[in-house]
């Protein structure tokens, strides 16, 4: 996929996006990676705009240098904000009484225990959609005891269980403490998320190295329009397509015809593929049917 064909799908996804306004800021791609650049009026808006962008096929990874400029009606001074951070944690059943919260310059640092991680996560979504906050530092840390032995078979079995994701492709390390280190490669940032909240999820983990790669699958042919790729079935098995079609280049190609016919053979075009009529007009290439 070109730079120009991610980034066209990158702006797509995110003006689709009603949280976010793409006016505010730019949109870069190079290779698999895309740039944001510019200012959102909230950490909120910031956070919507990097997700967006993650759910698109082709990205792999984000540059999020969004900046968060406050409208004059959310500035807040420090502790004022800390105690309309804190009455959010206090409403969210799924964040303990024991996160405190710290505040400076309307950047908030999140301290304390909690046992899960996803009561850790639950704080930080829940601080940023706090109006007035500029950035999050997660501080809180987690009070499991680490069993490593534990912790890598129920990671392991939840990539099986995993309908997204490929576990053969997908290798776990722990370590004693607590440590999970995640390697391999996913086919998308939804694919790497549940890769990742699947060691979080493991009893006794409390801290995870994320070096899973997300890697973009294989072009189809939606992804490389040209004169050959409009023409071909845009359904059907991909086996049938690869047999007699191949990518190059970012476009497609027929594969080499057949040895040439012999003396006194004759090759004629069928009437039927797979007892469905092929419309007039329509070609045939081999064994393949392309319609017009």
């Amino acid at each position: 996929m070109s730079d120009d064909d991610l980034w066209r799908r990158v702006v797509a996804e995110l003006s689709g996006d009603p949280r976010v306004d793409i006016e505010t800021f730019r949109v870069l791609a190079v290779g698999s990676t895309v740039i944001l650049r510019g200012t959102v009026p909230s950490l909120r808006v910031k956070r919507a705009a990097a997700r967006a962008a993650e759910r698109v096929r082709g990205v792999g990874s984000i540059v999020n240098e969004l900046t968060v400029r406050l409208r004059a009606a959310d500035h807040r001074e420090d502790e004022d904000l800390r105690g309309d951070v804190l009455e959010a944690l206090m409403l969210d059943v799924s964040v303990p009484m024991t996160v405190d919260a710290r505040v400076r310059n309307g950047l908030v640092t999140l301290t304390g225990t909690t046992q899960w991680h996803y009561q850790r996560e639950a704080a930080e979504s829940r601080t940023a959609n706090v109006p007035g906050v500029v950035g999050i530092d997660n501080a809180v840390s987690l009070t499991q005891a680490p069993d490593a032995h534990a912790a890598r078979e129920a990671i392991t079995g939840a990539l099986r269980r995993n309908a997204a994701l490929a576990a053969a492709e997908l290798s776990v390390e722990t370590c004693p403490g607590g440590l999970v280190t995640l390697s391999g490669a996913v086919s998308s940032w939804a694919a790497h998320d549940q890769a990742v909240a699947a060691a979080w999820a493991a009893p006794g983990v409390t801290q995870v190295d994320d070096q899973i790669r997300v890697v973009a699958p294989p072009p189809t042919l939606s992804d490389a329009p040209n004169e050959l790729s409009d023409r071909l079935p845009k359904r059907g098995p991909r086996s049938v397509l690869d047999k007699f079609f191949e990518y190059r280049n970012g476009r497609w190609f027929p594969r080499p015809a057949p040895r040439p016919l012999g003396a006194g053979e004759l090759q004629t075009q069928p009437d039927s593929v797979q007892g469905k009529p092929i419309p007039p007009g329509d070609t045939w290439v081999g064994s393949a049917h392309l319609p017009m």
